[in-house]
C-alpha cells in the first residue's frame, strides 16, 4: 500500500496531511474519501482502532525482540529503517523521554531525549508508506497485512525503554558492579 486508494480500499481511515500535520480542521470527527486528497498530500492513519510504535531511538532496537511480538507491517524512512511498528487493536498513548539531567547523554541523537512513542487513540495519527518526511519516501520494509498485539503493549513497551534507558546509562569502567548491583536491588 502506498496510494490513498489502496489504504480506503483496505478500508482503514486515512487523512491527508501536509508533512506530519493533518490537512483538515476537526479530522478526528470525519471519514475522508480519495477526493479529500490531493497530489502531494501525505497519509495518515488513524490510531483508533491501531497503534503505532515510533522508535526514534535506534538502541530501542536491541530490546523490541525480546519484549514485543513482531508485526506483519513495519515501516520507516532511509534515516531510520523500520522504526514504525503497526498493530491493530487499542493501547494508552505514551511517550518515553529521557529526563534533561541526562543531556550529555541523548544530545548527539536525532529524536533528542526521545527514545519510543506509542502511538494510539483518537487523537493521534501516523504518517505511513505513501508519503515524504524531510525529503524522504515512507517505505513498507514489511507488509503482510496488519496483525493483532496479544498481549499489553503498553507494558511490553515500557520494558523496551526501561532496557535502552538503563544501556545508555551503563558506566565505562570502574563502577559497573555498582550499576549493576543498585539495579539488581
Amino acid at each position: 500500500m502506498k496510494t490513498p486508494e489502496e489504504y480506503l480500499n483496505r478500508k482503514l481511515p486515512i487523512i491527508p496531511c501536509n508533512g506530519k500535520m493533518p490537512i483538515a480542521k476537526q479530522w478526528q470527527e470525519r471519514d475522508f474519501q480519495l477526493e479529500d486528497f490531493k497530489p502531494g498530500d501525505n497519509i495518515g492513519l488513524k490510531m483508533e482502532k491501531h497503534f503505532d510504535i515510533d522508535i526514534d531511538n535506534q538502541e530501542c532496537k536491541k530490546f523490541l525482540n525480546y519484549y514485543m511480538e513482531t508485526p506483519s507491517a513495519i515501516y520507516g524512512r532511509k534515516s531510520n529503517p523500520g522504526s514504525h511498528w503497526l498493530f491493530k487493536g487499542t493501547a494508552e498513548y505514551k511517550k518515553f523521554v529521557l529526563p534533561n539531567q541526562f543531556e550529555k547523554i541523548y544530545i548527539n541523537f536525532p529524536h533528542g531525549a526521545t527514545l519510543i512513542e506509542i502511538r494510539a487513540g483518537k487523537q493521534r495519527q501516523s504518517i505511513v508508506p505513501g508519503s515524504i518526511v524531510n525529503d524522504e519516501n515512507v517505505e513498507w520494509e514489511r507488509f503482510e497485512g496488519i496483525s493483532p498485539y496479544s498481549n499489553d503493549p503498553n507494558e511490553d513497551i515500557s520494558k523496551v525503554a526501561l532496557s535502552t534507558a538503563l544501556y545508555l546509562l551503563f558506566p565505562n569502567k570502574g563502577s559497573r558492579d555498582d550499576y549493576l548491583l543498585t539495579i539488581a536491588c
